[in-house]
């Protein structure tokens, strides 16, 4: 099996393919949780700073993130 380091910085089982929702899900629970909060809190506007911050820098898995928390 093959095993990620998850941005709260557990070891965890890749699940799913590069830029896949399985994938995003196991490997950036955190930031999911910050994108959820800020949209919850009416801060469209910083959500896609905050997945620059989170270290995402593929134009593929910055989608997924966005539609995973359904901007």
């Amino acid at each position: 099996m093959n095993h990620i380091i998850n941005d709260y910085g557990d070891e965890v089982i890749a699940e799913g393919a590069p830029s896949s929702i399985a994938r995003a899900e196991c490997l950036y629970p955190k930031l999911i949780a910050r994108l959820q909060y800020l949209l919850k809190n009416g801060q469209r506007d910083k959500v896609d700073q905050a997945i620059k911050d989170g270290g995402v820098n593929s134009k593929e898995a910055t989608e997924t993130l966005k539609w995973i928390v359904k901007y």
